[in-house]
């Protein structure tokens, strides 16, 4: 096959590589496993049109994290997905990227993680805020606790689960990360936490969001 071989002869820890339908299977998998053996890596995915271009950035495209060191059923069946053919561009991850938890119960990266500055942390903050969605994973309070020191510049990126749909995900963020979190953010999202206190949806009531917002509100005086 001669995309696996492509693969197989491919030392760099990057590559771009168009693949016809025929071309994804597990072989490639297992190539791809092969190239970042033990590495993480990032992988785009875009469709190609039926003329053979790759279709631009307004085309379906993913974008996805893996780690070489486990099975990549969900980058087959990702891949597969592309009936007319995908391409794709994959990276090492490497410098605090390479510290973002696999799995719920990667403390030890946590720990890593945990002693790198803030400024470095930033560009990830929508990534870790994602490993708070369930309180109960072994990473998540570590990480509300490492987020929750983050100040001012992690308002944007709390202001954007504060908009979904995800109530669960809502109330530990407010519970975990801004209760407890400087005045200064708190008031940042003074909008946010009173709208919910105040006029909360079906499903923030059903979930207490609404109680926690009120808690943080009394808790900073209403924020002034």
């Amino acid at each position: 096959m001669w995309a696996v071989r492509r693969l197989l002869q491919f030392k760099a820890m990057k590559l771009t590589l168009q693949l016809r339908p025929n071309e994804v299977d597990q072989r490639l998998v297992k190539a791809l496993n092969g190239l970042f053996a033990n590495e993480d890596f990032v992988l785009l995915a875009r469709a190609v049109g039926e003329s053979g271009q790759v279709v631009d950035t307004d085309g379906p495209s993913r974008k996805r994290r893996f780690s070489g060191s486990e099975p990549f059923h969900d980058l087959l069946a990702m891949l597969q997905r592309y009936t007319g053919g995908v391409y794709i561009e994959a990276a090492s991850i490497e410098g605090v990227e390479a510290l973002l938890p696999r799995h719920k119960h990667d403390l030890e990266r946590v720990a890593r993680l945990a002693v790198k500055p803030q400024l470095e942390i930033a560009p990830f903050y929508a990534d870790l805020l994602e490993w708070v969605q369930d309180i109960n994973w072994p990473v998540a309070p570590k990480v509300a606790s490492l987020l929750r020191d983050s100040g001012i510049p992690l308002v944007p990126y709390i202001r954007t689960v504060l908009g979904t749909e995800d109530d669960i995900w809502k109330y530990w963020v407010l519970s975990y990360v801004v209760q407890g979190s400087s005045s200064e953010v708190v008031g940042a999202l003074k909008d946010e936490i009173t709208r919910i206190a105040r006029m909360p949806t079906s499903g923030e009531a059903l979930e207490e969001v609404d109680q926690v917002a009120r808690a943080i509100l009394a808790a900073y005086g209403e924020v002034q």
